[in-house]
């Protein structure tokens, strides 16, 4: 695959980067070393994952019921899952 000759976007797109990179700006995704959950480990740091959707983790503490609730739904509909 040939590059095509960067623009004018191009151009400033790239500038902007390197400033924000030479600023110590430029945000980059972080390797999550643990399963994701209400804490992960990043770097070797245990950390609070507010980026979760279960951050306060009651997802655990709910998923016994929701298992219950997800299995009887198929008898109540008549329709089967598969």
């Amino acid at each position: 695959m040939t590059r095509k000759k960067s623009n004018d976007f191009d151009t400033e797109l790239r500038a902007r980067i390197a400033a924000l990179e030479a600023d110590g700006l430029l945000r980059e995704l972080r390797r999550v070393e643990s399963p994701q959950g209400t804490r992960l480990e990043i770097a070797g740091r245990a950390l609070l994952n507010f980026s979760s959707n279960d951050y306060l983790g009651f997802a655990k503490i709910c998923a016994p019921s929701r298992k219950k609730t997800r299995s009887a739904a198929p008898t109540r509909s008549g329709r089967s899952r598969a």
